[in-house]
């Protein structure tokens, strides 16, 4: 089965309103087993952005880094350097994206779900809302919509891997 490659977002929305810590343990069972088994996994770049931009102290943060060696910090490979080229180029090069918004994209974790997710064939997992083919800036659904990457939120990976709560 694919992986889901999860965006900081699925981590932030869930600490953050239904799956808090303190609220609902099952979810964060769930997503710790998950990460055991391999079918959920984040690129290292989604692991900076949850440890250091985030209260270095918060659940969250604390959370993710006693997972890190468990697929929340997956490093880029030869194949996901190239992807992640491709997908800068038709952010920059592409001519739909004005400079600065390929810039703030780039310079984020997001494109580095994106390429990890087009070389292994995964499924991105981003709480951003659904294509907005006019859009200005420049976003996850977007992106993995022009290369064919499937993109779904938190409970339709739940669905997907069968989830219960």
């Amino acid at each position: 089965m694919p992986r889901h490659w999860l965006d900081s977002s699925v981590f932030i929305t869930a600490r953050d309103t239904m799956f808090a810590f303190d609220i609902n343990t099952s979810f964060w069972k769930w997503m710790g087993e998950a990460l055991e088994s391999g079918a959920v996994v984040a690129p290292r770049k989604v692991y900076e952005e949850l440890v250091e931009n985030v209260r270095k102290t918060d659940d969250l943060a604390i959370w993710v880094k006693t997972r890190r060696k468990k697929g929340l910090c997956v490093e880029p490979d030869a194949q996901t350097f190239q992807a992640l080229k491709s997908v800068s180029d038709y952010l920059f090069h592409g001519g739909r994206y004005q400079y600065p918004f390929a810039l703030d994209f780039v310079n984020g974790a997001d494109p580095w779900i994106i390429a990890h997710a087009m070389v292994d064939g995964g499924t991105v997992v981003s709480q951003e809302t659904d294509k907005q083919p006019h859009a200005n800036r420049v976003r996850i659904p977007d992106v993995c919509d022009h290369f064919g990457v499937p993109c779904v939120k938190v409970w339709e990976m739940l669905r997907n891997l069968g989830a219960k709560l």
